[in-house]
């Protein structure tokens, strides 16, 4: 088990993170849209950006998720992570910002985490790791891959023009929800284990390991 404290702030935009996840399996691409795209731009540039953006990116769900072989996750296998995530979504939301969970669902925090971070930087490349079968013959997951990846670059051009290639991003410092978040993932990945410490412009939540009752 692990207790993991933060601001109430910090752990609703851990619950958005969450609610993210859940809509991405669920294949609602529209929620890189409502995540990345700028809110404040005026309504005619908004729609669209919004509506090349969502072209591509259901073009790259196609190629992420369509035609899946047997090997993939049964829709009922589907549903209960959707339903693990969403029951940590309202965990998360409805805490005073502490809450105890057990490993396996830490480990879906830290994930969820993570990948809303980075995709909220710009690094829709993450959407095809977490997405894309691995359990697809080496050909065929390959030419998923390629074709997604450019789909996404795409799609990121118009809702971030001002990034360029595969290996760009905007990175740590440029959105505050992403950081605060990817704190989140940082502290929970460094309590089950790895080397790395959390390092951070903010102050970071407290991680524990406690004992099950």
């Amino acid at each position: 088990m692990l207790k993991i404290e933060m601001p109430i702030e910090q752990a609703k935009l851990a619950a958005e993170a969450c609610h993210f996840y859940g809509r991405m399996l669920n294949g609602d691409y529209q929620a890189v849209i409502d995540l990345c795209l700028d809110k404040n731009l005026p309504d005619s540039e908004y729609e669209s950006r919004s509506v090349a953006a969502r072209e591509y990116l259901y073009q790259a769900k196609a190629c992420i998720s369509s035609g899946a072989p047997d090997v993939s996750l049964t829709t009922e296998q589907v549903k209960k992570i959707v339903d693990d995530a969403l029951s940590l979504k309202e965990l998360l939301e409805t805490s005073d910002g502490s809450v105890v969970v057990s490993d396996a669902q830490a480990e879906l925090i830290s994930g969820v985490c993570e990948l809303y971070a980075r995709v909220r930087m710009g690094q829709f490349k993450e959407i095809i790791w977490y997405f894309l079968d691995m359990k697809l013959s080496s050909e065929d997951y390959c030419e998923r891959r390629d074709e997604a990846e450019q789909l996404l670059l795409k799609a990121r051009e118009s809702i971030y023009p001002d990034l360029h290639g595969i290996g760009h991003s905007y990175g740590i410092g440029k959105f505050e929800d992403a950081d605060k978040v990817y704190d989140v993932h940082q502290v929970i990945r460094y309590a089950r284990g790895h080397w790395r410490e959390p390092f951070s412009y903010y102050p970071v939540p407290k991680c524990t390991v406690v004992n099950g009752t």
